[in-house]
């Protein structure tokens, strides 16, 4: 089985407030074909943030699938002083929706 080849290309990043951040971009993955993401960050406070991000699909892919395939995830991350704690919901149309918590160490003290 061959391996799927991904780009990420990230256009443009803009800081929209001190608090907002929007990032348009471009994906390309052999099987799914070309997609256009966008991300949103929202800082609620230095404990919370909240991130969207989005995929839409400009062609069709490869092996057939319909051009409507589209992927959101939404991420509510709190900062735990030395960890990260990530809830983070996953929506894809053709697949189901996930539930994820993961926990990010910040930096490894030695």
């Amino acid at each position: 089985m061959k391996r799927p080849v991904i780009g990420i290309l990230r256009i443009l990043t803009v800081k929209c407030m001190a608090r907002v951040g929007c990032f348009p971009g471009n994906r390309y993955t052999r099987y799914q074909g070309d997609q256009v993401t966008s991300q949103f960050d929202y800082t609620i406070n230095p404990k919370w943030k909240f991130s969207v991000y989005n995929t839409y699909a400009l062609t069709k892919a490869t092996n057939g699938n319909a051009t409507s395939a589209r992927e959101n995830e939404y991420v509510l991350t709190r900062d735990l002083h030395e960890w990260e704690m990530d809830l983070t919901i996953d929506s894809n149309k053709v697949k189901a929706r996930h539930f994820m918590l993961f926990s990010v160490l910040k930096r490894l003290q030695v």
